[in-house]
């Protein structure tokens, strides 16, 4: 059992010591002892703290490796509704070049829409029987190999 004269002893050696907290268990009890007065220890470590901080700033951050998209995106020629013209591509479809990969009906007239480029499809942006504007991306193609 830790007595009173050990609990003085113990405080008087954190007094005299760069010691900010320390714990005391004899098995029995168990006493957590924490110095306060210990401030120029601690703003040390802050001054540490803002001189990597300010070392941080003055880095400058590596450039990131420039990312190369090779997708090909089709997009809508015209104005219109998008159909899937019976053969709806998912995500995986192959695609060959100038092959019909949908229709648009403007003005009550079929349009089909080819893609100029093969490959397989990543990424669908269009239902069908969907409204499309011209430009609008409605594929996006990984090239083929």
């Amino acid at each position: 059992m830790i007595n009173l004269e050990t609990l003085e002893q113990v405080v008087e050696i954190i007094k005299d010591n760069p010691i900010s907290e320390i714990t005391i268990d004899d098995g029995q009890q168990k006493i957590y002892l924490k110095n306060s007065a210990r401030t120029i220890h601690q703003h040390s470590v802050d001054q540490a703290e803002d001189a990597t901080a300010a070392l941080a700033v003055s880095m400058p951050a590596p450039e990131p490796e420039p990312i190369i998209d090779t997708t090909i995106i089709i997009s809508s020629p015209l104005v219109g509704t998008f159909h899937t013209a019976n053969l709806p591509l998912k995500v995986g479809s192959e695609v060959r070049g100038q092959s019909v990969i949908g229709t648009i009906e403007s003005l009550r007239i079929v349009n089909d829409v080819r893609s100029n480029e093969s490959g397989r499809v990543v990424e669908v942006f269009i239902e069908d029987n969907s409204p499309v504007e011209y430009g609008q991306a409605l594929y996006r193609l990984a090239p083929s190999k």
